[in-house]
């Protein structure tokens, strides 16, 4: 009995090994495809952070670089002289070292000069932005815009007298519509705007060759 005892249990232990290796057979892609997931997120987070970092110590050793060649300045507008104080004991000086006045001055005259010339370039830049920004507006400002369909046809009923569309393509080819707010091509300009009807509506004010509508001549109207 011991000896079928000791079967049962292996024989139990062997089945519940494996439904376990089963369930982590069936669980394994996901969990790896989670943990994978995982893996890109954080990543993509430290790359990120690593070249924030980097970007920043650059961004600082430069900073510090150009103080030293500087020295603190009113036109910088940017430290103080207490910051520059604080700054400059830790910051290498130019004349320990050994080199000539001369010649940190003459780097100093350097770079104030590259760095006005590039705020002046800064500023015709801008001023030449400004200016086409501006003119782009008034040209628009000076387009004519075009009558909503309805006007345009009481206009061209009242003014021109066309019966057909070739009539009208043969007044635009003659330089005999001077408005300019009447289009050259109604039949496209109107059907992106979506009021196109016909010519039949557009030169008689009727549907589909019927009986045209009254329209009073006003000689002059919208010119």
């Amino acid at each position: 009995k011991p000896e079928f005892a000791d079967i049962g249990s292996l024989t139990l232990q062997l089945v519940s090994t494996l439904v376990i290796i089963g369930q982590q057979l069936l669980i394994h892609p996901r969990a790896r495809e989670r943990e994978r997931r995982l893996r890109m997120r954080w990543f993509s987070v430290g790359s990120a952070s690593l070249m924030l970092m980097l970007s920043l110590l650059g961004q600082v050793q430069l900073a510090l670089s150009f103080m030293a060649t500087v020295g603190p300045s009113s036109s910088l507008g940017i430290l103080t002289t207490s910051c520059w104080n604080g700054l400059s004991a830790s910051s290498p000086n130019v004349n320990d070292e050994g080199s000539a006045p001369e010649s940190s001055n003459k780097n100093k005259m350097e770079l104030h000069s590259a760095l006005e010339s590039r705020v002046n370039e800064i500023k015709v830049e801008k001023t030449r932005a400004k200016l086409e920004d501006a003119h782009t507006k008034s040209f628009l400002k000076r387009r004519p815009i075009k009558l909503p369909y309805e006007d345009a046809r009481i206009w061209v009923q009242a003014n021109l007298g066309c019966d057909t569309k070739e009539e009208f393509y043969d007044l635009v080819a003659n330089g005999n519509i001077r408005s300019p707010y009447i289009p050259k091509k109604p039949e496209q300009y109107y059907t992106e705007t979506r009021e196109w009807i016909s010519w039949s509506h557009f030169l008689h004010g009727c549907f589909d060759n019927r009986t045209p509508s009254a329209v009073k001549p006003s000689s002059g109207v919208f010119d």
